[in-house]
Order: C-alpha cells, then sequence, then structure tokens
C-alpha cells in the first residue's frame, strides 16, 4: 500500500549466483500499477522547475559519468557551500526514478541535525534532475576507515555511534526504516574546531504501515551489512538498522568489512549460516565495546536492542567531545585538507 506520497517498489534478487560487485544492484522489478507518466508526475510535485545553476556559482566538479556529475558550489546570496547532484532522468531505470521519488518524500518531510540536510531539487528540464545538499567536507566513515593505518580509537567510533543512534531514534520514531547502514552512508564535516556527524544513503528507506513488518526480495547495495532475518527472507522491522550499525562499528574497528573476501552470495549465505560475526582479534576490543556489539548483532530479533537502548549502554560513556573528534579527522587528513572528494554520487542520495 503506497504510504503518505511513497510508491512502493520492490526488487528482486537476479537468478544468477554470479559475482556481484559490493556496491551493486541485482534486478529492479518496481510494481507495474505505476505508470510512467504517474512516476513523472509525482517527481514533478516534489521538485522545483526553477534553473538550479543560476542561484550558484561552480566550484568544482568531479565524478563525471554518463549519468550525471557531483559538484562542489557556493550560494551567490550567500558564503555557504553545497555538493549539487545531477542525475539524468533518462540513463537511470525506472526503479530508480522510483526511489528518487521516495527519497525527496523523506528528505522534504523529516529533518534532524544528524541527518544529512536537503536543501533543494530541481528538475528544470525533464532529462536533468538535480539535487542540493549541505557540504560535507571531511568525506565518508569509509573513508576515514581505509586513509587511516591504525583502527578508529574506541572513544571516537563512540561518538560516531551516538550520533548515528540519534539518528535512527528519529527515523525509527517516525515509521522509517533506513536499510542503508554503513560507512559510506556516513558523513564528516569540520567547522571551527567543532565536527558535525550524520546519516546519509537514505534512498532505499521503507515506511512502515501501522508498524507492520515488511517483507520483500530487496537486495542492497552493501550486502555485508544485511541482517540475518533478512536474509531469510523474514518480515523485519526497525532493528536490521540496528544490526547494520553493529556491522560497521566492528568494521571501523577490523578496517575490512565482514567477509570482505567473499562475492555477494557467499557473504549472504555466511550470515545466514554464521549469525553473529566473530572478531578477528577480540583481545583489542574493549569489554565495554563488545557488550555493546553483542547487543546490536543478536540474530534473535526479540533480544536484539533498540535504539533507544543502545543509546543508554555504558560503551558510549566513553564517547570522546565533537571538538575532539574534529581534531582527530585534521589530524587523519594528509594535511588537514578538505578530504570530500572521497565521497561518491550514491552516498548523497
Amino acid at each position: 500500500m503506497e504510504q503518505e506520497g511513497y510508491i512502493p517498489i520492490i526488487l528482486h534478487r537476479g537468478d544468477s549466483d554470479e559475482h556481484v560487485p559490493r556496491r551493486s544492484l541485482d534486478s529492479l522489478n518496481p510494481p507495474e500499477d505505476h505508470t510512467e507518466k504517474e512516476i513523472m508526475n509525482k517527481l514533478r510535485r516534489l521538485v522545483n522547475r526553477s534553473d538550479i545553476l543560476s542561484g550558484y556559482s561552480v566550484t568544482r566538479i568531479w565524478n563525471q559519468t554518463d549519468i550525471g556529475n557531483t559538484t562542489i558550489a557556493r550560494s551567490l546570496s550567500g558564503s555557504e557551500q553545497v555538493f549539487i547532484v545531477r542525475r539524468s532522468t533518462v540513463s537511470i531505470s525506472r526503479a530508480e526514478r522510483i526511489r528518487f521519488v521516495n527519497w525527496l518524500v523523506t528528505m522534504k518531510r523529516y529533518r534532524h541535525q544528524n541527518i544529512h540536510r536537503f536543501i533543494s531539487a530541481h528538475l528544470p528540464v525533464d532529462d536533468s534532475l538535480y539535487v542540493v545538499h549541505e557540504y560535507m567536507n571531511h568525506g565518508s566513515l569509509d573513508s576515514l576507515v581505509r586513509r587511516r593505518e591504525q583502527p578508529i580509537p574506541e572513544d571516537i567510533i563512540a561518538r560516531i555511534t551516538i550520533e548515528i543512534l540519534k539518528a535512527l531514534q528519529y527515523l525509527h520514531l517516525h515509521g522509517i526504516i533506513h536499510r542503508n547502514v554503513n560507512p559510506d552512508s556516513i558523513l564528516l564535516h569540520v567547522n571551527q574546531n567543532d565536527c558535525s556527524i550524520k546519516l546519509s544513503g537514505l534512498f532505499l528507506v521503507a515506511k512502515l504501515s501501522d508498524r507492520n513488518a515488511v517483507r520483500d526480495n530487496l537486495i542492497f547495495l552493501y550486502p555485508h551489512y544485511v541482517a540475518p532475518e533478512m536474509v531469510a527472507g523474514k518480515p523485519y522491522k526497525y532493528k536490521v538498522d540496528i544490526w547494520a550499525l553493529g556491522i560497521t562499528i566492528l568494521e571501523a574497528m577490523e578496517r575490512k568489512p565482514t567477509y570482505h573476501e567473499s562475492d555477494t552470495a557467499q557473504v549472504l549465505e555466511l550470515i545466514k549460516a554464521n549469525g553473529t560475526p566473530t572478531a578477528k582479534e577480540p583481545e583489542k576490543l574493549s569489554r565495554e565495546l563488545k557488550r555493546f556489539l553483542s547487543m546490536a548483532l543478536c540474530v534473535p530479533v526479540g533480544s536484539r536492542a533498540s535504539a533507544d537502548e543502545l543509546l543508554k549502554n555504558s560503551f558510549l560513556e566513553s564517547a570522546t567531545s565533537s571538538r575532539s573528534v574534529a581534531k582527530y579527522l585534521m589530524d587523519s587528513s594528509k594535511d588537514g585538507s578538505d578530504t570530500s572528494d572521497e565521497l561518491l554520487d550514491e552516498r548523497l542520495l
């Protein structure tokens, strides 16, 4: 059933077990009860028809592809820097257009200090969609993990975890499952010795109807973070996001995704067979962190902690300040400079 402007979308697994890269999707098969005209009409109602570029001065372009690009721009009416993502509405699939509609509904309606801020969307002509987001100058948690030679300290992880749990708490309160929590969807920004930590990647959200569980064959961009109940094809609710956050924290400590050497089909089978993953070097994790992970990565959903419960966990008492995170990020970049180039387009949506 369509919920508050959302278009239902069903993503089915492909018939093949061939390797699918970590950041790719299998076949998409949206329902047929929405015509192309209806989808585009919904999209037009959610966007401005004005020319976005008339209000901004582009300072940098990168990641140019056949279906669009990402730019950093500065508002002509002020000093604010922004990300502008351009997407062709012709080159992308019908399912992706539906995801854009659902993403726009979510971003326009639900705002929180720990959710990546959506500014505006523009469709000056029907073949090009422009989306404007706030600028995040230190990229993603994934880029931070990759450029560090050592695991991120636990007090830094605790602060990041608190901020992301606040975002999930807000979404879950409003009946929304994120379904795409991973290191790429956690964005970082340093401003005057303070740090903002925000959740992005809301283009796979599900809106629950009367708190009913979701049941589908959704294949994710990031199979390593999929909860066991989803792999098993069981109905699921908000706690799939908690599992994904637990896997994300474990990856930040170990610097590699769980089952990173396996292809997509193998990853899903390992999640189903093994349940809670085992830390490679548990002796390097504090007792408090191990207890936190055991609550987040509990296979029985009824025993897995909620965002509310985890925010009261003793591990988070070790969290450092946002100012200390800012200093850590500046020290972690090679010269203390902007690292937002390490963002990819899909992480901004």
